[in-house]
This record gives C-alpha cells, structure tokens and sequence, in this order.
C-alpha cells in the first residue's frame, strides 16, 4: 500500500467515528479485565476462607482458565493496544520534537475511571434491567434524554441493537 492510500485510509478513518467506538472497546477491554481480576480473587478468598485449596476445586480451575486467557488477551492489548492508549493520553504533548514534554496524568486517569464507570455502570445496569424490560426501557429513555456528548452517532448505536 502506498503511502498516500494509507493516509487516505487514517484520514477517513479520523473522520468517523470509529475511534471513538475504538476508545469505548479500550474502556470495556480494561473493565473486563478489572472485573475478571477483582471476581476471580473473591472467590479465590471464599474458598480458602473455608479450608479448600484453590487448585483441587473444578469452579475455581474452570475460571483460572478463563483468568489467564483474558491475561493473554490483556498482554496484547498492553503490548498493542496500551501504547496507543498511553500515547492518547499520557503522552499526547509528547512527540518526537518533544519527547521530554509533562505527560498528561489527568487523561491517563480519565480513562482508568472510565473503565472503572463501565464496571460500575454494567453491575447497576444488571441489576436493574436483567429481568425488567420495564427498567430496560426507563435506562434507555433516560439516556436518550441526555444532549449528545457528540461523540457517537445514533446509528453507530443502533448496529449494537438485537433485531
């Protein structure tokens, strides 16, 4: 591919929005793997807390399994994915001009709390709407209600809906 095809393609790409719908994946990846490490060590701590070695129970083994999968799937998204997340927030006043430049901790932080919110806002959701399509209807139209923040469009939003 040559180079004025690739920046075609980044320029189109910038001008969705498909980042931001990429930051929210970043944001659910990260909650997922909070989630994963926050439940697995619970349970792990209920079970010694009542005598059983963690790796004779078949539950516990079963979500271990499970645990170091999201690790593998965690690694390359630290290895991959973290970098740019690092760059877009963290580093985003640093380049190659200005590579000594005061990283941006605020952004860094903004994210680690979005994560954090997901976790906290999928729970709440769960809890409130899993057997009520009552509830479910009353979250979305109070959503809907809200002004846009501008980020993402309706029909990017729609495609996550089940026909």
């Amino acid at each position: 591919m040559d180079k004025d095809t690739r920046k075609k393609i980044r320029q189109d790409i910038n001008q969705s929005t498909i980042p931001e719908e990429m930051s929210v994946l970043y944001m659910m990846a990260n909650a997922t793997d909070i989630m994963c490490n926050m439940i697995f060590n619970r349970i792990k701590a209920v079970y010694v807390r009542n005598g059983y070695k963690i790796n004779e129970n078949e539950l516990l083994t079963g979500i271990n399994d499970y645990c170091k999968s999201v690790k593998r799937a965690s690694a390359q998204f630290f290895q991959r994915i973290e970098p740019q997340v690092q760059g877009a927030t963290w580093g985003r006043h640093q380049d190659e001009e200005h590579p000594d430049a005061p990283g941006d901790s605020d952004a860094y932080t903004n994210f680690m709390e979005d994560g954090n919110e997901i976790c906290r806002l999928v729970l709440l959701y769960t809890d409130r709407c899993a057997r009520s399509q009552q509830n479910y209807g009353k979250v979305f139209k109070t959503l809907r209600q809200l002004p846009s923040g501008g980020l993402i469009k309706d029909e990017d939003i729609a495609r996550y809906k089940m026909k």
